[in-house]
């Protein structure tokens, strides 16, 4: 063999080797871009929606914590009460 046809052969051995690498690359980013959300008006609506859902659940999540503190304020403060009331009887 000649050094034209092994540098040939060479040279499309790695041009392959390329291709089969930019397909592997081109697969991967068709994939990542079929997963994308579209920006339409349904998608607006939707995520419209959840920011609404997370902001009730925020709120609850906000009460819920302020009437444990207020609750266990009141407790602690009725129990000290009824102690001082208990204290002062005997």
């Amino acid at each position: 063999m000649s050094t034209k046809t092994v540098g040939d052969r060479e040279l499309l051995i790695r041009i392959d080797e390329r291709q089969s690498n930019m397909m592997d690359k081109m697969t991967t980013l068709n994939k990542k871009m079929d997963t994308m959300v579209p920006n339409d008006d349904e998608y607006k609506e939707t995520k419209a929606k959840v920011d609404s859902l997370w902001d009730s659940k925020n709120k609850m999540i906000g009460w819920l914590l302020g009437s444990g503190v207020v609750g266990g304020s009141v407790s602690v403060a009725l129990q000290n009460i009824v102690k001082i009331v208990f204290a002062s009887m005997k």
